[in-house]
């Protein structure tokens, strides 16, 4: 039984991105800034609504970015969702105005193309312009926000003779049987955004830290066993988002590691025995993790699940093939950011869905449960009662 309230088999589609960038005190003044209200619906949405006049808009499809430190336009901008294929046009317009740096990104997606205007205001903001792309989406079941599709289209590459053939202005990469050798060569490509490595039994540690040349990098995704240390991503001062998974060796002292980078907001955990209760409450206060997601850990409990209660800042969550059941979607509902959350092959039945329906924030929620217990009922009245929009199936 598959019960859809959106449609999720878009190929591509023709949409704008507004792009306004400040340089703020705090990560808090950004968040003050476009912190929302409900009571009154006459009054504007947020500060950031009312000071470029903007009706409404749909915090789904808003991007924030902070750093502690002003960086070139270009950089922040790749940080954001689609900004690789728009951050040349945005510098350039940026420069047209006289601005060169920053360090607070707000992106506005508009599905429709409409542009928005900027009116003479005292926000600490910028318009730097409205920018059209076509965009090409992945079959998501929700739109949750998966940082590492584009790897679902990447360039694939098998190094040949010790050498890379990369195509110029290489973006999204997929590198298998990657070696030492190779590495230094591959860091000089200065165009890629997002880069996974994966069946590489000869690269090493040593290796790897010569990936801390790629200052432009965004997404990374490691599938490597011979993963010692992640010092080296602190060198990376665009990465985004980071995916570990299968044969590494994930230990808990590296999520210490993670908490320190600057920019980093996105982790996921993917089919790796080495994770464990003391890895997740690791995880606990990290002031930037945005988005999480954890698939196939069979070592954590639900006392480890737990520790995303302690993410103030989690908006978006997604357990795949995990223990994580119907007391976990209890523990949720004192989580007061999470919008967007994905169960998917997790034992949660009927007694969840009073949990699932009083948390504060949930925007979007998609159960796939194949062999669940959860009932034609139980997504019945998710559809009848829940403010959400969702996506069910229980084949």
């Amino acid at each position: 039984m598959a019960v859809r309230e959106e449609n999720v088999a878009k190929k591509s589609e023709q949409a704008t991105v507004s792009i306004w960038i400040a340089t703020l005190v705090s990560e808090t003044e950004l968040e003050q800034y476009l912190e929302e209200q409900y009571e009154d619906d006459d009054a504007p949405l947020s500060r950031f609504a009312a000071d470029f006049a903007i009706d409404w808009y749909d915090h789904d499809f808003v991007d924030r970015f902070f750093v502690p430190k002003e960086a070139p336009v270009e950089q922040l901008v790749v940080s954001c969702s689609w900004g690789p294929s728009i951050a040349g046009a945005v510098a350039e317009a940026a420069a047209a105005r006289g601005v060169v740096s920053g360090n607070a990104i707000i992106a506005m997606h508009d599905e429709k193309g409409r542009s928005v205007s900027s009116p003479d205001c005292d926000s600490p903001f910028q318009l730097l312009g409205t920018f059209a792309y076509e965009r090409k989406l992945a079959e998501e079941l929700t739109g949750f926000h998966d940082p590492f599709s584009p790897f679902r289209e990447s360039e694939f590459v098998v190094p040949e003779y010790g050498r890379l053939d990369l195509s110029e202005g290489s973006r999204d990469v997929w590198i298998v049987e990657l070696t030492d050798r190779e590495v230094p060569q591959l860091a000089q490509c200065a165009s890629i955004r997002t880069l996974e490595i994966a069946d590489s039994p000869e690269l090493t540690q040593q290796g790897l830290n010569c990936l801390d040349a790629m200052t432009g990098l965004v997404n990374l995704n490691l599938a490597v066993a011979d993963l010692e240390d992640l010092g080296f991503l602190a060198k990376l001062p665009s990465l985004r988002a980071l995916e570990v998974r299968e044969e590494a060796r994930f230990r808990a002292s590296w999520i210490r590691q993670l908490r320190e980078h600057p920019t980093l907001s996105v982790l996921h955990l993917s089919d790796m025995d080495s994770v464990t209760d003391e890895t997740l409450l690791a995880l606990e206060g990290w002031p930037r993790l945005t988005q999480l997601r954890l698939q196939g850990l069979p070592r954590v409990s639900a006392d480890g699940f737990r520790a995303v209660l302690g993410l103030p800042r989690l908006r978006a969550l997604g357990i795949t093939n995990c223990e994580a059941g119907d007391d976990f979607a209890a523990a949720l509902t004192a989580h007061k950011a999470l919008e967007v959350l994905l169960l998917d092959s997790c034992p949660v039945t009927d007694a969840c869905v009073p949990s699932l329906l009083a948390m504060p924030k949930l925007h979007r929620l998609a159960l796939r449960l194949p062999d669940a217990k959860m009932t034609a009922n139980g997504i019945k009245q998710l559809r009848k009662e829940g403010s959400f929009s969702l996506y069910a199936d229980l084949c």
